[in-house]
């Protein structure tokens, strides 16, 4: 993808994260408009987690990426992005990490 934008644009149309194939366990869960803001958190209920947080932050968010693991991958990713965080486990949508959505997304 050329651009941020691109790559936003993209992920809210094409998210690969949410759909029948997100198998229920110990998930790290990449969530949120990547053209604002992106969570990264665990959860064992992908899909209820993505309700609750629709609910709960009015965001018409999305979840972009899941990947297996818990709360040591989930930390991982926190340090590995700790320039981009905007507060507690909110993300700014950097290339960076935009990149490793669509990486989860292609595996």
């Amino acid at each position: 993808m050329a651009n941020k934008e691109s790559v936003a644009d993209h992920l809210l149309t094409n998210p690969c994260g949410g759909g029948p194939r997100v198998p229920e366990t110990g998930m790290v869960y990449f969530w949120g408009d990547p053209s604002r803001k992106i969570k990264i958190g665990t959860t064992s209920r992908p899909a209820g987690r993505h309700r609750e947080l629709r609910s709960t932050t009015g965001l018409p968010g999305k979840m972009l990426a899941t990947v297996h693991g818990g709360t040591d991958l989930e930390q991982a990713y926190h340090r590995r992005f700790a320039e981009w965080r905007q507060r507690g486990e909110w993300f700014s949508p950097a290339p960076a990490i935009l990149a490793e959505i669509e990486r989860l997304c292609a595996n």
